[in-house]
């Protein structure tokens, strides 16, 4: 009984969110527009933040250059 309880209450909450989110839609766009400039902001810093340790982890992996030799008199 309860599964169908929470499966009513379910479609019932979907359907109501639907039609509020199409009865509001000039409010609903700019805050959609707010979240995805949020989420591209944060993946391109989780990308910045991964490629410049991408890089520090490729330098210090790299072999030490050989100086030549000192030369004696």
């Amino acid at each position: 009984m309860a599964r169908i309880l929470l499966t009513l209450l379910g479609v019932g909450l979907l359907g109501l969110g639907i039609w509020l989110m199409l009865t509001w839609w000039s409010v609903v766009w700019p805050f959609l527009l707010a979240i995805a400039a949020l989420a591209i902001t944060l993946i391109g810093l989780v990308l910045f933040i991964f490629g410049i340790s991408e890089i520090v982890g490729a330098l210090s992996h790299k072999a030490p250059q050989e100086s030549p030799p000192p030369e004696s008199n």
